[in-house]
């Protein structure tokens, strides 16, 4: 109409975008036939993996096991997100963690962050992205949160897993995942059960 070229991309190929690193700030989960869902399993998968090549997972429940326990039992967690154990200086250290390869509404965040200030079964949460963009969009999102939860690349989990640089909503001063699991001293029971 002005002279100009007007571009789409279809949620396949955002999808695919947002799994090589790059900066896509649509939803790649409207409608059937979105292979979003595909994507997010497949790439959960490789941090799964890389956390088992590092030789400290202990556990790893999904998040669709975490639901299926939230919806069919009295004894769940307030959020679901994937959970795992790693073994860290002779003490078990546990973690939830969400892989956000996509925004949400601001209204979703909101009530995410009450879930997570509500729960009280898991001492860490750590945030996952595939780019430094929607990395600084989710520490702003969770500023205000009465717990701390970390925010780290996902192609750096994959290479250094513990090792991760991850930042605080708390703080600007980057640490490592190994460092933060490090600090929780274990409770009598062995298990690592302090807030974050």
């Amino acid at each position: 109409m002005n002279r100009f070229v007007v571009y789409s991309i279809s949620r396949p190929g955002a999808s695919e975008l947002v799994g090589r690193r790059e900066y896509y700030f649509g939803s790649t989960d409207i409608g059937k036939e979105s292979n979003g869902h595909v994507q997010h399993a497949l790439e959960l998968n490789d941090i799964h993996l890389a956390l088992k090549q590092s030789r400290t997972l202990v556990r790893w429940t999904l998040e669709s096991d975490n639901r299926s326990r939230n919806e069919f039992t009295g004894i769940g967690y307030v959020k679901d997100l994937t959970r795992f154990s790693v073994r860290v200086g002779g003490q078990e250290c546990r973690f939830a963690l969400e892989y956000e390869r996509t925004p949400k509404s601001r209204f979703r965040y909101t009530m995410i962050r009450s879930r997570i200030e509500a729960e009280t079964s898991v001492p860490h949460f750590l945030y996952l992205a595939p780019n430094y963009v929607l990395l600084l969009f989710l520490v702003r999102r969770f500023a205000i949160c009465r717990r701390a939860v970390y925010f780290g690349l996902r192609k750096d989990f994959l290479t250094h897993a513990l090792g991760l640089s991850v930042r605080s909503n708390r703080s600007p001063i980057s640490t490592t995942l190994r460092a933060v699991l490090a600090a929780t001293p274990p409770n009598p029971s062995g298990r690592n059960t302090a807030v974050a």
